[in-house]
């Protein structure tokens, strides 16, 4: 059975990739390859899984000419659907729930240490571990595994949550920050902007 994914967890390729996997058809999305930079990619996606709190599309690498797990917030990029509806037909027998535990990778646990001003962003205070208060808020150690997931977490939070370590979520909050700003235009009385 396949379930659409909901709330902060979701990533923008769910939508395309949900609906390839609810009415079957081949699609191309960049997705990374090890290391490297991510790479385009064509799979026929036979389903998607929820697994320790990520959401996972299981299908055939049309690339690989394998079975393949792509985790969903690694997808970059539009996801192009090709061909008609309904024309990936997934193989008798497959498990894909079977697929995501033995094909997922499993996460690396990380620690973002966060100042947290007084009162606020309660989740994050329920989450993470104390490690100092004082009058400029509440620096916290908040556990996570993927970087643009945490990034977009803590934007959400606004002014409220400032990013004390580590550096590559700092830089990734920053450039979210950046782009929000660089795509919005105010208009100031007297026709400035």
């Amino acid at each position: 059975a396949v379930f659409p994914p909901r709330g902060a967890a979701a990533s923008p390729a769910c939508g395309a990739v949900g609906a390839a996997a609810l009415d079957p058809r081949t699609g191309r999305c960049h997705y990374p390859r090890g290391a490297a930079a991510a790479v385009r990619r064509r799979l026929e996606p036979w389903g998607l899984v929820s697994w320790h709190g990520r959401w996972y599309v299981v299908g055939r690498d049309e690339d690989r000419a394998a079975t393949r797990v792509f985790r969903l917030s690694r997808i970059s990029g539009d996801v192009a659907m090709e061909g008609p509806a309904g024309s990936v037909v997934v193989p008798e027998g497959v498990d894909i729930n079977a697929s995501v535990r033995m094909l997922a990778q499993p996460a690396t646990s990380r620690t973002a240490r966060l100042l947290v001003s007084n009162g606020r962003a309660v989740p994050l205070r329920r989450q993470g571990s104390l490690v100092s208060e004082g009058a400029e808020g509440t620096v916290l150690d908040v556990p996570f595994e993927d970087t643009e997931q945490m990034a977009s977490v803590v934007c959400a939070f606004g002014s409220a949550v400032k990013v004390m370590a580590p550096d590559d979520l700092k830089e990734t909050v920053v450039r979210r920050l950046r782009a929000t700003l660089d795509s919005v235009s105010i208009a100031l009385p007297g026709g400035a902007s």
